[in-house]
C-alpha cells in the first residue's frame, strides 16, 4: 500500500526473466539509459523557452548532478519518475505556449503517469492548469513564443477565448480525476485510506523528528506515539522507522499508523511553526542548489559509487 503502480511494472518487466543477478545490474543500465532520455527531454523542453544554450548547460549539468548519478544506480523510482517527468515538459511546454484540446489531454495523461509513479505529483496538475490557462500564465507563454519566433510582447497571451479556457481545463482535469479517483477507492477499500499511496505520515515523520529533530509535546493527545518516539530515540535508531514498526507490532494497519504518525508530526510541527518555516525554506535552498561536487565515495564488493549529502 505504500508504493503506486508504474515503477513496479518497471521492474517487473526485468524481474519476470529472473531474480538473480545480474538483473540487478541490467537494471541499473536501463536507468542509465533513462537518465540519458532524461537529460535530451530536459534539453527539448527548455530550448523553446531559454534558447539553445542554455538548455544544453541545463541538460549537461543535470547528467552530472550528483543526485541524478545516485539514483541512477541506486533501484528506486526517483530515476524513473525523473525520465517521466522531464518527457511530460516536453508536451506540457507547448501546452502552455498554446492551450489545445489536444494538448489539455496530452497533460491530463501525464500527470496521471507522473502520479501513478510518486504520489509527490498528486497536486502538479495545477501547474500546467495555472501556467496555460490562468493569468499567471501570461508572461510564460510570451516567452515561449518569443523564443519561437512567433513575436508579440510579453505580455501577449496567445490564449484562447474565455469559454474555450474553461473547456480546456475541465478536460484536462476530468481526465485525471477520472484516472485516480477509481484507484483512490480502491485504495479505499482494500487499505482503508482514500488517496493515491500511503507515506505521508511516515514522510512527514521523518522530517520532523529525523531530520529537524523538534521536541514533540508534553500535553501531546498521543502519548503512546510520543512513548515510542522516546524509545526510538534512546536506541539511537531512525525514529521514524521505530515508531512506524511498534505501531505495527502493536496490531496498527499501515494506514492506521501513518495517520497517527501524521498527526503526531503535524501537533509537533504546530508547537514550533517558526522554526519548521525555516528549516523547510533551508532545505528547498539545499535541493535547489545542490553541489555538484561528489559528496562522499562509499566502496562495496561491486566498486565506489556516489553518496550526495542530501
Amino acid at each position: 500500500p505504500y508504493r503506486t503502480l508504474l515503477y513496479p511494472y518497471f521492474l517487473t518487466a526485468f524481474m519476470i526473466w529472473s531474480g538473480e543477478p545480474p538483473m540487478d545490474q541490467i537494471i541499473v543500465g536501463a536507468q542509465h539509459l533513462l537518465g540519458i532520455v532524461t537529460a535530451v527531454c530536459f534539453f527539448l523542453a527548455g530550448r523553446p523557452v531559454f534558447g539553445t544554450r542554455v538548455a544544453l548547460a541545463g541538460a549537461l549539468l543535470l547528467t552530472v548532478h550528483t543526485t541524478q548519478l545516485f539514483y541512477e544506480v541506486s533501484i528506486l523510482s526517483e530515476v524513473f519518475f525523473g525520465c517521466v517527468l522531464a518527457i511530460s515538459l516536453v508536451p506540457m511546454t507547448a501546452f502552455v505556449a498554446r492551450p489545445t484540446m489536444r494538448g489539455a489531454v496530452m497533460t491530463g495523461l501525464f500527470c496521471v503517469v507522473l502520479t501513478l509513479t510518486r504520489p509527490v505529483a498528486a497536486w502538479f496538475v495545477v501547474v500546467p492548469l495555472v501556467l496555460g490557462l490562468g493569468p499567471w500564465g501570461l508572461l510564460v507563454r510570451g516567452l515561449v513564443r518569443r523564443s519561437l519566433g512567433e513575436g508579440g510582447s510579453l505580455g501577449e497571451s496567445g490564449a484562447p477565448a474565455s469559454r474555450k479556457r474553461v473547456t480546456i481545463a475541465a478536460v484536462m482535469l476530468g481526465i485525471y480525476v477520472a484516472i485516480m479517483l477509481p484507484w483512490s477507492l480502491l485504495n479505499q477499500r482494500q487499505f482503508n485510506y482514500f488517496g493515491v499511496a500511503l507515506g505521508r505520515g511516515f514522510g512527514l515523520f521523518i522530517r520532523v523528528f529525523d531530520i529537524d529533530r523538534l521536541e514533540p509535546p508534553p500535553d501531546t493527545r498521543l502519548p503512546e506515539v510520543r512513548k515510542m518516539l522516546e524509545h526510538g530515540v534512546a536506541t539511537q535508531l531512525s525514529p521514524a522507522t521505530f515508531v512506524r514498526d511498534e505501531l505495527s507490532r502493536h496490531h496498527y494497519s499501515a494506514a492506521q499508523a501513518d495517520e497517527l504518525m501524521a498527526q503526531f508530526a503535524l501537533e509537533t510541527a504546530g508547537r514550533h511553526p517558526w522554526t519548521f518555516a525555516a528549516n523547510s525554506v533551508k532545505q528547498w535552498a539545499i535541493q535547489l542548489g545542490g553541489a555538484l561536487q561528489d559528496e562522499a565515495i562509499c566502496s562495496s564488493a561491486q566498486g565506489p559509487w556516489v553518496v550526495p549529502q542530501r
